[in-house]
């Protein structure tokens, strides 16, 4: 229920996002296995300003984070997840994966980037 709760709110402000005059709508996929994204998924190419709208799915539970963006989401290998952002800094941005299995050990808390955002000036 929260799952959807959090959908539904991220639904709606990107719907108000894409409606009240900011740049393009993009919508890109991620279909994690085993942590791992697709060749032709690691680097999704935005201008500033568009509104974005990134579906995962995952075959195993944990997080992705977009660090630079202060954004993650938890991902449940028995639903696809939908992160809405606007691209409001330029650069490249990567996303990281963080396993379900949580590490005590402070270097296997973070994986090696999965993704990267490429956000290009309007």
């Amino acid at each position: 229920m929260i799952l959807m709760h959090r959908v539904l709110i991220g639904t709606i402000f990107y719907c108000l996002l894409s409606s009240i005059g900011f740049g393009k709508e993009v919508k890109a996929t991620l279909d994690l296995t085993k942590g791992l994204a697709p060749l032709s998924q690691q680097i999704i190419k935005v201008n500033k300003n568009d509104v974005v709208r990134l579906v995962i799915s995952s075959d195993e539970p944990g997080d992705l984070h977009l660090h630079a963006y202060h954004l993650s989401v938890h991902l449940d290998p028995k639903m696809k997840s939908v992160l809405d952002f606007k691209a409001f800094a330029t650069g490249r941005f990567t996303f990281e994966w963080h396993s379900g299995i949580r590490s005590s050990l402070p270097q296997m808390s973070h994986q090696k980037a999965l993704a990267t955002l490429e956000v290009f000036p309007e």
